[in-house]
Formats: C-alpha cells, sequence, structure tokens
C-alpha cells in the first residue's frame, strides 16, 4: 500500500474529526494552518470553547536505508475557552487539556504511514492581553512521526539458510 498524496493535509483534519468525537460539546473543532495566538483568535473569531489542530514544523527523524526516510512533525491542539455559565475558562481549559492529554499519547489516527504521538506536553499560553480578554489559551503539543516513503515488507528468508547440507543424520 502506498503513502497518500494527501497524508501531511489529512492528518490534522482526521486528528480534528477524532477530538469533536471525544469533546462533542466543542463550539469549534478543526484543522488549521500555522501557530495560533491571541491575534489570530481576534481576526477569526472563533467561538470557544475550541480546540485548533496544527502540523507545525517537520524535520528528518531516520533514515532507513536508500529513499526509506521518516520525519517527526511537531503537532499542536490549541485549546481556547471562555468563562460560561457555571465554569470558569480556566477550568474548562485544564477539562479540555486532561482529555487531549488522554487521547493523543501513542496515537496513530487510524493512518498506516502514522507512527505513534511521543513527547506530548501541555502548555499554558494565558498571558496579560488574553486576561483582558477573559480568555483562556492552552496548547497540548506532540511529536507524530511520519513516514512519506513507502518501506518495502521484508522478503521471507529461504529455507536453506536455516538447514545445513552437510549435515547427515543429525550430526556435525
Amino acid at each position: 500500500m502506498s503513502v497518500p498524496e494527501t497524508l501531511l493535509a489529512d492528518l490534522p483534519e482526521a486528528i480534528a474529526e477524532r477530538v469533536g468525537v471525544v469533546l462533542p460539546d466543542l463550539k469549534n473543532c478543526r484543522a488549521m494552518a500555522g501557530r495560533f495566538d491571541l491575534a489570530r483568535l481576534q481576526a477569526s473569531g472563533i467561538m470557544a470553547p475550541a480546540v485548533m489542530i496544527s502540523r507545525l514544523d517537520g524535520r528528518i527523524d531516520q533514515q532507513l536505508g536508500g529513499p526509506f526516510i521518516t520525519f517527526a512533525f511537531d503537532m499542536a491542539a490549541f485549546v481556547v475557552t471562555r468563562d460560561s455559565l457555571g465554569l470558569s475558562r480556566d477550568r474548562a481549559a485544564a477539562n479540555i487539556v486532561q482529555a487531549l492529554l488522554q487521547l493523543v499519547p501513542n496515537n496513530r489516527w487510524g493512518f498506516e504511514d502514522v507512527g505513534e504521538a511521543e513527547k506530548v506536553r501541555a502548555l499554558t499560553l494565558v498571558s496579560t492581553a488574553s486576561e483582558k480578554l477573559n480568555v483562556h489559551l492552552a496548547a497540548v503539543s506532540w511529536v507524530q512521526p511520519v513516514a512519506l516513503t513507502e518501506v518495502p515488507a521484508a522478503e521471507p528468508l529461504p529455507i536453506d539458510l536455516y538447514v545445513n547440507p552437510h549435515i547427515e543424520g543429525g550430526q556435525a
């Protein structure tokens, strides 16, 4: 099976879909390009609570021989919350971050060519400016190994490698 040509575009979308299933009360859960900050929040008018999934930086992870290379992509789930009836923005963000920390580790998101998510961490992005807007910004970031070239299946070793034709009657 070959690597889908749209794997890098499909990955954040698949993650956002899975997050939306786990956190159905989000008002917004989707893939986006690039980093997320307060200016982008203000420009986009995203409704909270929200989780925005992004593929950030990528680099060669392992060269397995020949053209077979795996890449390590930095991924992020940006969390946006506001105060709501009975739940503070800080508490809501902590609940969403906890759900993401339970979902992300070792997840391959249904792709054969994607390795297990690793190096998962939570970040609080609250600033004086976000406090003035009554917004809590947080993120869960991780490294996602991805193979963009197909690694050929190993061929079975021939049986004659295991049998010594010079042994007669089971004696050396």
